[in-house]
Protein backbone atom coordinates (compact mmCIF):
# COMPACT_ATOMS: atom_id res chain seq x y z
CA UNK A 1 0.00 0.00 0.00
CA UNK A 2 1.33 3.54 -0.71
CA UNK A 3 0.10 6.71 -0.07
CA UNK A 4 1.57 10.11 -2.41
CA UNK A 5 5.33 9.77 -1.97
CA UNK A 6 5.06 7.83 1.33
CA UNK A 7 5.38 3.79 1.42
CA UNK A 8 2.84 2.04 3.97
CA UNK A 9 3.28 -1.26 5.53
CA UNK A 10 0.78 -3.38 7.18
CA UNK A 11 2.23 -5.97 8.71
CA UNK A 12 0.80 -9.28 11.81
CA UNK A 13 2.52 -10.85 14.69
CA UNK A 14 1.93 -13.46 16.67
CA UNK A 15 2.46 -13.82 20.76
CA UNK A 16 3.01 -17.21 21.71
CA UNK A 17 3.48 -18.31 24.91
CA UNK A 18 4.30 -21.84 26.83
CA UNK A 19 5.44 -21.79 30.43
CA UNK A 20 5.93 -18.43 31.42
CA UNK A 21 8.15 -18.08 27.79
CA UNK A 22 7.56 -16.84 24.86
CA UNK A 23 8.52 -17.39 21.12
CA UNK A 24 10.60 -14.84 19.32
CA UNK A 25 12.48 -15.00 16.22
CA UNK A 26 15.52 -13.46 15.23
CA UNK A 27 15.73 -11.50 12.00
CA UNK A 28 18.52 -9.90 9.46
CA UNK A 29 17.76 -6.95 7.76
CA UNK A 30 20.17 -3.70 6.64
CA UNK A 31 19.57 -2.32 10.34
CA UNK A 32 21.04 -5.57 12.12
CA UNK A 33 19.65 -8.46 13.68
CA UNK A 34 17.30 -7.89 16.11
CA UNK A 35 14.38 -10.38 17.71
CA UNK A 36 11.09 -9.88 17.25
CA UNK A 37 7.70 -12.01 17.56
CA UNK A 38 7.18 -14.40 14.70
CA UNK A 39 4.91 -12.28 11.88
CA UNK A 40 5.26 -10.39 8.83
CA UNK A 41 3.49 -7.80 5.90
CA UNK A 42 0.16 -8.81 5.04
CA UNK A 43 -0.45 -9.76 1.69
CA UNK A 44 -3.21 -8.54 -0.81
CA UNK A 45 -6.93 -9.45 0.23
CA UNK A 46 -5.46 -11.22 3.02
CA UNK A 47 -7.39 -11.47 6.93
CA UNK A 48 -5.47 -11.07 9.64
CA UNK A 49 -6.03 -14.38 11.33
CA UNK A 50 -4.16 -16.07 7.23
CA UNK A 51 -2.10 -13.62 7.74
CA UNK A 52 -0.56 -14.53 11.33
CA UNK A 53 -1.47 -18.45 10.30
CA UNK A 54 1.06 -18.24 7.34
CA UNK A 55 3.55 -16.03 8.95
CA UNK A 56 4.44 -18.31 12.32
CA UNK A 57 4.36 -21.61 10.22
CA UNK A 58 6.58 -20.17 7.77
CA UNK A 59 8.90 -18.30 10.05
CA UNK A 60 8.50 -21.31 13.09
CA UNK A 61 6.77 -23.96 11.46
CA UNK A 62 4.22 -24.06 14.31
CA UNK A 63 0.77 -24.35 12.76
CA UNK A 64 -2.31 -21.70 13.88
CA UNK A 65 -4.86 -23.61 15.92
CA UNK A 66 -7.26 -20.56 17.20
CA UNK A 67 -6.11 -16.59 16.95
CA UNK A 68 -6.60 -14.83 19.89
CA UNK A 69 -7.50 -11.38 21.24
CA UNK A 70 -5.98 -7.85 19.65
CA UNK A 71 -2.96 -7.80 22.09
CA UNK A 72 -1.47 -4.11 20.53
CA UNK A 73 -1.31 -1.91 17.49
CA UNK A 74 2.18 -0.25 16.36
CA UNK A 75 2.55 2.56 14.33
CA UNK A 76 6.11 3.54 13.55
CA UNK A 77 6.42 6.96 11.35
CA UNK A 78 9.93 7.13 9.97
CA UNK A 79 10.68 10.20 8.07
CA UNK A 80 13.92 10.02 6.74
CA UNK A 81 12.78 7.04 4.72
CA UNK A 82 8.97 8.14 4.09
CA UNK A 83 7.23 4.99 5.32
CA UNK A 84 4.98 4.32 8.03
CA UNK A 85 4.54 0.72 9.68
CA UNK A 86 1.18 -0.69 11.02
CA UNK A 87 1.33 -3.52 12.80
CA UNK A 88 -1.08 -5.58 15.06
CA UNK A 89 0.16 -8.13 17.31
CA UNK A 90 -2.19 -10.57 18.44
CA UNK A 91 -2.47 -13.79 21.16
CA UNK A 92 -2.11 -17.24 19.82
CA UNK A 93 -4.62 -18.59 21.91
CA UNK A 94 -4.04 -22.50 20.27
CA UNK A 95 -1.20 -23.87 18.44
CA UNK A 96 -0.11 -26.95 17.10
CA UNK A 97 3.49 -28.40 16.35
CA UNK A 98 7.05 -27.76 17.56
CA UNK A 99 9.35 -24.58 17.08
CA UNK A 100 12.64 -25.59 15.73
CA UNK A 101 15.70 -24.92 18.21
CA UNK A 102 17.84 -22.47 16.54
CA UNK A 103 17.02 -23.04 12.52
CA UNK A 104 13.99 -21.24 10.55
CA UNK A 105 11.55 -22.39 7.77
CA UNK A 106 11.22 -18.86 6.74
CA UNK A 107 11.63 -18.76 2.68
CA UNK A 108 12.35 -15.39 2.85
CA UNK A 109 15.53 -15.89 4.56
CA UNK A 110 15.44 -13.08 6.81
CA UNK A 111 14.32 -15.09 10.09
CA UNK A 112 17.95 -16.60 11.28
CA UNK A 113 17.02 -18.12 14.26
CA UNK A 114 14.06 -19.32 16.64
CA UNK A 115 14.06 -19.29 20.19
CA UNK A 116 11.78 -19.26 23.68
CA UNK A 117 12.68 -16.62 26.00
CA UNK A 118 11.61 -15.89 29.52
CA UNK A 119 9.27 -12.85 30.10
CA UNK A 120 12.22 -11.08 32.19
CA UNK A 121 14.66 -11.43 29.52
CA UNK A 122 12.33 -9.40 26.84
CA UNK A 123 13.05 -5.81 27.48
CA UNK A 124 16.60 -6.63 27.11
CA UNK A 125 16.79 -7.68 23.46
CA UNK A 126 18.30 -5.55 20.93
CA UNK A 127 15.25 -4.21 18.61
CA UNK A 128 14.57 -2.33 15.86
CA UNK A 129 12.42 0.15 18.28
CA UNK A 130 11.29 -0.36 21.27
CA UNK A 131 9.02 -3.13 21.67
CA UNK A 132 5.55 -2.79 23.66
CA UNK A 133 5.32 -6.91 24.30
CA UNK A 134 6.62 -6.75 27.73
CA UNK A 135 4.09 -3.89 28.78
CA UNK A 136 1.97 -6.20 27.40
CA UNK A 137 2.73 -9.56 28.88
CA UNK A 138 2.56 -7.30 32.65
CA UNK A 139 -0.61 -5.76 31.99
CA UNK A 140 -2.68 -7.55 29.62
CA UNK A 141 -4.48 -4.41 28.24
CA UNK A 142 -4.51 -3.58 24.78
CA UNK A 143 -3.04 -0.29 23.52
CA UNK A 144 -1.71 1.69 20.37
CA UNK A 145 1.64 2.81 20.06
CA UNK A 146 2.99 5.35 17.94
CA UNK A 147 6.53 6.23 17.65
CA UNK A 148 8.32 8.38 15.65
CA UNK A 149 12.36 8.17 14.57
CA UNK A 150 14.59 10.73 15.54
CA UNK A 151 18.32 10.28 14.69
CA UNK A 152 21.27 10.78 17.34
CA UNK A 153 24.73 12.43 16.64
CA UNK A 154 25.35 9.10 14.38
CA UNK A 155 22.97 8.17 11.74
CA UNK A 156 23.65 4.62 11.78
CA UNK A 157 21.83 4.97 15.04
CA UNK A 158 18.32 5.92 15.02
CA UNK A 159 16.30 5.99 18.45
CA UNK A 160 12.49 6.35 18.72
CA UNK A 161 10.42 8.24 20.94
CA UNK A 162 7.29 7.04 22.00
CA UNK A 163 4.88 9.67 20.42
CA UNK A 164 1.74 8.41 21.94
CA UNK A 165 0.01 5.46 24.04
CA UNK A 166 -3.08 5.67 26.13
Amino acid sequence: MEAPGWQIVLAVHAIVERDGQVLMVRNRYEDGPWWSLPGGRLEDHESFADAVGRELHEETGLELVRLGALAYTVHVHVDDRRVQYLSWAFAVDEWRGSAPGGRTRDPEGVVEAVRWFDQDELADLPGWFPDPLPTWLRERRQYHYHYVRQWDALPSRPRYRIAGRP
